[in-house]
């Protein structure tokens, strides 16, 4: 891995190498100039820190289908003599669209990486306060909500104002 990084170096002297991004080749992925845009985007190579955000988007996916039927099917008669079973469906509900959205934002790399970490804080604090607080009918969690609410309304924001594509 090494010699092809020194490799690709001698052949193009002036790229420093804060400028590469290295990718495990396990991955089948390639050493890519992030000074020069490529032009090919059919052909777009991912780097790392691209596939790590797709890869937390699409657990959080799965977790948000999970808790979903793990609420509706084996937690229905504890949600219900709680008298949680809306909430719980509301939590499910925005973890699951936000959650597409991280995907669709990871998809366009670097570009957008405050509003991806905003709605990410938002699932956790908005969902994840709604989830413990139905499973442990603890209602002064739901104070934690409201700051979950604004992570994703500074997101969404976020992508209003200065969006980058």
């Amino acid at each position: 891995m090494r010699d092809k990084l020194q490799r690709r170096l001698r052949q193009a002297p002036d790229i420093s190498i804060r400028r590469l991004i290295q990718v495990p080749l396990a991955w089948n992925l390639t050493i890519r100039d992030v000074s020069r845009p490529s032009h090919k985007s059919t052909a777009r190579q991912a780097t790392w820190l691209d596939m790590t955000n797709v890869r937390i988007a699409a657990a959080l996916c799965f977790l948000a289908v999970a808790l979903g039927a793990f609420g509706a099917h084996s937690l229905r008669s504890t949600l219900e003599a709680h008298g949680m079973l809306d909430v719980w469906n509301k939590a499910v509900l925005y973890h699951f669209i936000h959650a597409i959205a991280l995907f669709v934002l990871a998809l366009y790399g670097t570009a957008n990486r405050g509003a991806w970490w905003l709605l990410f804080a938002g699932i956790f604090l908005f969902s994840g306060s709604l989830y413990v607080m139905t499973l442990t009918n603890l209602r002064w969690l739901g104070g934690v909500t409201p700051l979950g609410g604004l992570c994703f309304l500074a997101g969404w924001a976020w992508l209003i104002i200065a969006p980058r594509l």
